[in-house]
């Protein structure tokens, strides 16, 4: 996290959805009053009913431009003190997992939104993410033997 930065946040990187946004499940804070400041607004913005909807509380705390209904085409728009003070993390600290991806193991999205999307060699984190638990589950014991 760079020195100035009050929170550090990972990306998600869709191109198949023409898409950019902070992903909330690789996010940390330092005890400072934007971080305080910041999760005042995310609350007041409150969110929408479904499976982004911190995210999209995020979203719109930002400023970010939300795109489609559908978060297509989500991309930065000019930001304030909160997006200059978030440093943003590389993107091995959220690698989706991409092996395997097959429309009967997904409950949202679909298979080919997970096409070029970056990876690199060594991740620090996989994300498992959009998998029923069954399949996140088998994925990630064979991972772990």
């Amino acid at each position: 996290m760079h020195s100035d930065s009050f929170q550090v946040l990972a990306l998600d990187h869709v191109p198949y959805e023409h898409r950019i946004n902070p992903n909330t499940g690789v996010w940390l804070m330092r005890a400072h009053p934007g971080a305080v400041a910041f999760l005042d607004r995310v609350e007041a913005a409150g969110s929408k009913p479904g499976p982004w909807a911190d995210q999209d509380a995020l979203l719109a705390a930002f400023g970010w431009d939300r795109g489609d209904t559908n978060y297509h085409w989500a991309k930065p728009a000019p930001g304030d003190d909160f997006l200059a003070g978030t440093s943003w993390l590389p993107p091995g600290w959220n690698q989706p997992y991409l092996d395997r991806r097959d429309e009967s193991d997904l409950y949202n999205g679909s298979a080919d939104s997970y096409t070029d999307r970056p990876a690199v060699a060594h991740p620090n984190a996989l994300h498992f993410m959009g998998m029923t638990a069954t399949a996140r589950y088998r994925d990630m014991h064979s991972l772990a033997v």
